[in-house]
C-alpha cells in the first residue's frame, strides 16, 4: 500500500517558528540584562567613596559602574559583565585584591568588596532570572 502525503503551509509554519525563536532569544537577553541590576545597585552602595580633598584619583568609582551587552563566554553561556569602566577599573583592582606581596607591610589590604557583593546578591539575581523566565514561558504556553 502506498500513498502520497501532501503537507501545505510548512513554509509559513517554519517562518513562524523562526520568528518565535528570535523573539524568545531577545527576551532571554533582556532578562539577563535585567538580572544584572540588583548586582549593579549593590556594587554602587558598597564601593568606597573618597570625599577628601587629598584623594589621588580625580574620579569616583561609584560613578563609573557599567554593564556590557549580552555576550557568550568560553562555555557558550550568555553573560553580562558588570564592573568598573576603564577610567577607574585599574585602580579598583588594587582595592579589591590588595597590594601586599612578599612581605611588603605598606601595601593596600585586600577588601574583597566585589566578591562580597557577588555573594550577597546571588539569590536576588537568580530570582529576577527565574521570574523573567516564568513570564516568558507563560507567554508561549
Amino acid at each position: 500500500m502506498s500513498g502520497n502525503l501532501k503537507i501545505t503551509g510548512i513554509n509559513e509554519t517554519i517562518a513562524k517558528l523562526q520568528n518565535i525563536s528570535k523573539t524568545v532569544d531577545r527576551n532571554v537577553n533582556r532578562i539577563i540584562r535585567d538580572s544584572a541590576e540588583p548586582y549593579m545597585e549593590a556594587l554602587e552602595k558598597i564601593t568606597p567613596y573618597d570625599t577628601s580633598e587629598k584623594r589621588r584619583h580625580p574620579q569616583h568609582a561609584k560613578e563609573h559602574i557599567v554593564k556590557s551587552n549580552v555576550t557568550r563566554n568560553s562555555d557558550g553561556d550568555k553573560v553580562v559583565k558588570v564592573g568598573y569602566d576603564h577610567d577607574t577599573g585599574w585602580y579598583m583592582w588594587f582595592l579589591e585584591k590588595g597590594t601586599y606581596s612578599k612581605g611588603n607591610p605598606k601595601g593596600i589590604a585586600p577588601r574583597h568588596f566585589v566578591e562580597k557583593t557577588m555573594e550577597s546578591t546571588k539569590e536576588e539575581v537568580a530570582k529576577v532570572q527565574m521570574e523573567g523566565l516564568q513570564r516568558l514561558i507563560e507567554r508561549y504556553t
